[in-house]
């Protein structure tokens, strides 16, 4: 996200002007991000445009260019906002970790935390959908994959053998797409026209329990059972 810069104006007294014009900026930035977020909400991502997006937010949008140089850069900027709000609800606050059994709760917390996430803001799913669309996002879905295993992998780390850890890491990261992808499904079921939406909501809610027992003990085990 490219926020113009306003060059430094000093004052009267000798002190810089430029916080202001940031503070400034970055409102303007917030204003245009969350109208787009809103237009996200009401009728998609594939629909937004940057009219509208201007309109939304009360600018021209000759104004908004100076911010975002194309509906992509938005997109882009909306992505990161997205994955930078959704490591702090998943991985923040976890439960005390004091042995393996705690990790598997801990794995279990993170899905439902994920789940409830995505399925209480249409906009966040819309987000994501065009992240698995766009090359640019892809990869950074992917980096946000990797840095959420390690995030996930110092809280546990400790509760495995060192001998472990690199399979650990390679499981984590696996664990976070495999999480994303059972999400993705769960609501695309709970979403089905074929079926009614008492229907899909329950299949949905059986998807992500079935997710959560395969994350076991017996799994972890398993893995390390070579080594």
């Amino acid at each position: 996200m490219a926020v113009k810069q306003t060059a430094t104006k000093p004052s009267a007294t000798g002190v810089s002007q430029r916080a202001p014009s940031q503070a400034r900026s970055r409102a303007r930035v917030d204003s245009i991000l969350n109208a787009a977020k809103a237009l996200i909400r009401e009728q998609g991502s594939a629909q937004l445009k940057i009219q509208d997006i201007a309109e939304r937010a009360g600018i021209t949008a000759g104004s908004m260019y100076q911010y975002f140089p194309n509906k992509a850069a938005i997109l882009e900027a909306l992505a990161q906002q997205n994955i930078e709000m959704v490591r702090q609800h998943l991985l923040g606050s976890l439960p005390p970790i004091e042995s393996q059994a705690d990790c598997i709760d801990a794995f279990r917390l993170i899905v439902d935390r994920y789940f409830s996430l995505y399925r209480s803001e249409p906009a966040l799913r819309d987000i994501w959908v065009s992240m698995a669309a766009d090359k640019n996002l892809k990869a950074m879905d992917l980096e946000d994959s990797r840095y959420n295993a390690e995030l996930v992998f110092k809280a546990i780390g400790s509760h495995f053998a060192k001998k472990h850890h690199p399979k650990l890491k390679r499981f984590l990261y696996l664990l976070m797409h495999w999480t994303g992808a059972t999400v993705q499904l769960a609501l695309a079921e709970e979403a089905s026209t074929q079926r009614s939406a008492a229907a899909g909501r329950k299949e949905a809610n059986k998807l992500i329990h079935l997710f959560k027992e395969v994350i076991s003990i017996e799994l972890i085990e398993g893995i390390f059972q070579d080594e």
